[in-house]
This record gives structure tokens, sequence and C-alpha cells, in this order.
């Protein structure tokens, strides 16, 4: 009998255990803590990642969104951007500006898109670009822990870069699309996917190269003063916004690394339908 409830007792004990740590799991934790902020009679304001691209030795272009995670309308508060040596927004971080962010309905969001001024005085080195929404505490939140999110990869700044050589690329690889019915019919409007393998260079890492997207109408009527779009760093695809159907499009893809170095590739492909 001792026996019997000795071992019951260790079987109830060890699946105790084993519910205890299947509870503290991080996915099945979020995936709570996410449904819970929708169904919450509170706004949940929280940033994504912020991308940035250097510009010259002075600006950083920086561009993420803030989603409203709550089940409600979060009114009108701002969205501020640090640079931090850690990954961790603390006080020694230096601010470079803040943006307005209107309301935002349950499950809403905004988009931020500046180039910000560095700081005079920036000692040279690597920053993580650490992106906070709510920054004066102006929403009553779901949860005030979750207001901010740093970059994939370090910005470098704060001196003058000696990386003078462009990527290593080869340009785009294939675009395609799918545009139902025949191209002449009604007017219709599809998005391009652009494909790409990873540029090389010398002295950023292929995670911290952006590419940009030009496009025009003809192969030879791309436009390159200035690019289409600009995609986050270190991605091999890009989506574009929704196009007319009654014109064929072109582009063509340069990498561009952190000291702004471009590459002069002039590989131009064609949209191609996939749904024929």
């Amino acid at each position: 009998m001792i026996s019997r409830v000795i071992s019951t007792g260790l079987v109830l004990l060890l699946a105790s255990l084993a519910g205890g740590i299947l509870s503290c799991g991080a996915a099945e934790g979020d995936d709570a803590r996410g449904t819970a902020a929708a169904t919450s009679p509170r706004p949940d304001l929280r940033p994504t990642r912020p991308g940035f691209v250097r510009e010259g030795t002075a600006r950083l272009r920086v561009s993420f969104r803030v989603r409203n995670r709550g089940g409600a309308a979060a009114r009108r508060s701002g969205a501020g951007v640090v640079l931090s040596r850690d990954r961790r927004k603390g006080r020694s971080d230096k601010s470079l500006g803040r943006a307005p962010i209107g309301r935002l309905r349950g499950g809403g969001s905004s988009k931020v898109r500046r180039t910000l001024r560095l700081p005079r005085g920036l000692r040279p080195g690597r920053y993580w670009v650490i992106a906070c929404a709510d920054v004066r505490r102006q929403v009553r939140e779901f949860s005030e822990t979750n207001n901010c999110s740093r970059s994939r990869t370090r910005a470098r700044v704060g001196a003058p870069s000696r990386d003078t050589s462009a990527p290593r690329f080869s340009g785009v690889d294939r675009v395609i699309t799918c545009l139902p019915g025949p191209r002449g019919g009604a007017a219709v409007s599809s998005r391009f996917q652009l494909f790409w393998r990873a540029a090389g260079d010398d002295a950023s890492a292929a995670a911290a190269i952006v590419y940009d997207v030009y496009r025009g109408n003809s192969a030879g009527g791309v436009d390159l003063s200035a690019p289409a779009y600009t995609t986050r760093p270190g991605v091999l695809f890009f989506t574009t916004p929704e196009l007319s159907s009654k014109q064929s499009w072109y582009f063509l893809v340069r990498a561009r690394d952190e000291a702004g170095n471009r590459d002069r590739n002039r590989v131009v492909r064609e949209g191609l339908n996939r749904c024929r």
C-alpha cells in the first residue's frame, strides 16, 4: 500500500512538472499574450523591427510600422528612434527623433519612415537602432513592456567610412506575377515578385546590404534617376505594390552597402505572367 501511494505521488509530481515546463514555452506564451491583447478592452502598441539605410555620414533613413495589437482604439501618440550600444533601450542611448502616430483602431497600424540626422559628437562605432511606440506614455495599454523593438543588424555611424568599393552583385534573377486573363482585357493590377542572390562586399555583411529596385515600361526605359523601392537590409526578394496590367513592367535591382556604395549592373528582367 505504501509503495503504491509513493508511486502515485511520483507520477503526479512528474505530470505537474511537465505541465509547468509546457506552460512556460515561449511560443505558447506569446500566442496567449497575443490573444489576450486582441480581446482586451485596451490598446496594445508594438513596433516592428526597424530597417535603416545610412545616407552619407550624417543621416540615417529609418522605417518601421507601429501596430495596435489590442482590442480597443489607441489615441494619438508618438514613436521614437534611438541608437543603443547594447540591445536594450536605456538612459545612455542617443535619441534621433520622434514621429507622430495618429489614432489607431484595434488591429490597425501606421508606417513610420523618416530620414534622421545623427547627433553631433556621436562616438564612432556600431549601434543598434531601436524603435519605440508611445514614447511619452500617452496611451494606457494592455502591456507597457513591449513598446520597443531593435533592428536585426547594427548601424555603423559616427565617422566617415573608408569603404569606397561597390558590392559584388549579379543583378535580379527573375520577376514573376499573376495577371488573370489577356493583358489587353479589362484593366487589372497585380504585384510583382523579384528574386536575386545575395551580394558580397569587402566591408558590409550580407545582412546589412540593401537593394534598390528600379522599374520602367520597356527594357531600355528603366528609370535609373532614383529607385522606385528600397528593400530592408539582407533580403533576397521583394514584392512590389500593385501595378497596372495595361503595360509591361521591367525591373533592375542594384545592391548598396552600408557606406552607400552601389553596384552598377545593368541586368533588366521583364515581369513574367505565371498564371497562363
